[in-house]
């Protein structure tokens, strides 16, 4: 069950302050986003502590730009 906007959370007794948030834009990757892709999947690897294999990462992110759906 969703919690109505506004209303406290589950567990919570009192309502806080909402939340202001940014607007949000979502597209579609393209080839002229591949390093900026790549970059952030190197820090978020690295945050982990999981090892980054450069030329796998860019055959798995080429072949995902490479198929639109």
């Amino acid at each position: 069950m969703m919690t109505p906007p506004g209303a406290p959370a589950p567990g919570m007794k009192h309502k806080g302050t909402p939340m202001q948030t940014a607007p949000l834009d979502f597209r579609l990757a393209t080839r002229a986003d591949e390093e900026l892709l790549i970059a952030l999947m190197r820090e978020f690897y690295a945050e982990d502590r999981i090892d980054f294999d450069d030329a796998r990462v860019r055959r798995g992110v080429d072949a995902l730009l490479a198929d639109p759906r």
